[in-house]
């Protein structure tokens, strides 16, 4: 794999390096080892890079770096509220929860699932998790609400062009009406409070897609089910992954399991709902947590992969 890569802390000129299918970068701390890595995941924010790949970036603890590209891009692409396709993702710890829940719900043949059933962790009944239970804050603020109605006098009048018919909205009705609240018209604000997901709920939501005008090619893009737990996520507009639990078979919490099982779940989890022929994934210190078993297995799952 050919990568090209902007000046950075190593080296202060333009480069092109030659990848295998699975690279290691070795240095002691403060060589520069993320700087290589942040160069790669900004190039592809900016849109002056990797414009064929999506790229997904993971990081073991709190890389402010990474993070807070990531939500200046979120920022900046906010309005656009029809984009629920995203080709550029960054994950903290925060998102484990909600990350382990979708790989487990979305990919039942998946290397999260797998783990969850051989570990005794979860119950599979006709390919379905019937285990795991998402618990995760969420609501609908007041000004969303107006934004709605606002919306619906808009159309009255015969505006197309409104909140109400972007992809974000159409899933957000789909999803609050499975997971959440049934017959909600938006007439009045849901105050924040936690409400338990299960699999069977998630896999009931419509992930609406962004609507192309005609002759107007696709984009090489991750699925939309990601898109949009992003976008709600985003400054806790509506979901609040940091107020979550996930709990698994017999009420066990991930959070009783070890920092080993946990790190490789939430490793396989993004290994599941992202990997394609297109996506770079990016690790900063991936195997910081785990023993020489689950890093031989971590390891393996890329070489088949």
């Amino acid at each position: 794999m050919e990568l090209n890569l902007i000046p950075n802390v190593l080296y202060d000129h333009p480069q092109t390096i030659y990848l295998n299918k699975v690279t290691t970068l070795i240095g002691e701390n403060g060589s520069g080892k993320s700087s290589v890595l942040q160069s790669i995941f900004n190039q592809k924010l900016s849109k002056k890079d990797y414009t064929d790949q999506k790229i997904v970036c993971f990081s073991s603890g709190q890389n402010e770096k990474f993070s807070n590209e990531f939500l200046r891009y979120l920022r900046q692409t906010q309005a656009d509220e029809n984009n629920l396709q995203f080709s550029c993702f960054y994950f903290d710890k925060s998102w484990s929860k909600l990350l382990i829940f979708l790989a487990s719900s979305i990919k039942k043949s998946g290397k999260v699932r797998q783990f969850l059933i051989s570990s005794g962790y979860a119950d599979e009944v006709d390919g379905l998790d019937t285990s795991s239970i998402l618990k995760i804050a969420f609501r609908v603020d007041s000004q969303y609400v107006r934004q709605v109605q606002d919306a619906l006098n808009r159309e009255a009048r015969g505006d197309t062009n409104t909140i109400r018919q972007t992809a974000f909205h159409r899933t957000l009705e789909s999803f609050i009406e499975n997971c959440i609240q049934d017959q909600y018209d938006f007439d009045e604000p849901i105050k924040k409070n936690v409400f338990d997901i299960r699999q069977d709920d998630v896999l009931s939501v419509s992930f609406d897609t962004e609507r192309l005008e005609d002759g107007e090619a696709s984009k090489i893009t991750f699925d939309p089910e990601i898109g949009f737990f992003i976008r709600a996520c985003h400054n806790t507009n509506f979901l609040d992954k940091e107020a979550s639990s996930l709990f698994l078979k017999n009420g066990l919490e991930l959070g009783d399991l070890s920092d080993g099982e946990f790190q490789i779940l939430f490793l396989y989890s993004i290994i599941d709902l992202f990997d394609s022929e297109e996506t770079i994934f990016i690790f900063d210190e991936a195997d910081s947590h785990l023993h020489f078993k689950n890093v031989e297995r971590f390891w393996n799952c890329l070489k088949r992969n």
